[in-house]
């Protein structure tokens, strides 16, 4: 199957950010303006490591790495990010490094 792809490249450009902590999450508005969001410091950090992400990159917060991930080989990052007076400590995973794929 041919993806349009070069070899190592990922298929869909984005980047994914992780963070852990509390937020406040639920529906907010009523009748046809009712939506469910996610609200809090926790997921405003989530979104500015995502926005520090390269295409193919998933890049984890300290806080979200105790949580036993094995940071052996991955790429640490210290980032400023946007909204926040202290700098984040990040550990950055290649996405394409540990999915692997087959063409049929």
């Amino acid at each position: 199957m041919e993806t349009g792809q070069s070899e190592g490249e990922a298929w869909v450009p984005v980047g994914i950010g992780v963070h852990t902590g509390l937020s406040c999450v639920g529906y907010i508005g009523e009748g046809d303006a009712l939506d469910f969001t996610a609200l809090g410091d926790t997921v405003n950090t989530a979104a500015r490591l995502t926005s520090m992400a390269k295409a193919g990159e998933i890049v984890i917060s300290d806080a979200a790495a105790v949580a036993e991930l094995d940071t052996s080989g991955l790429e640490q990052r210290t980032l400023d990010l946007r909204g926040r007076e202290q700098t984040v400590d990040a550990w950055v995973q290649l996405a394409m490094s540990s999915v692997a794929t087959t063409a049929a």
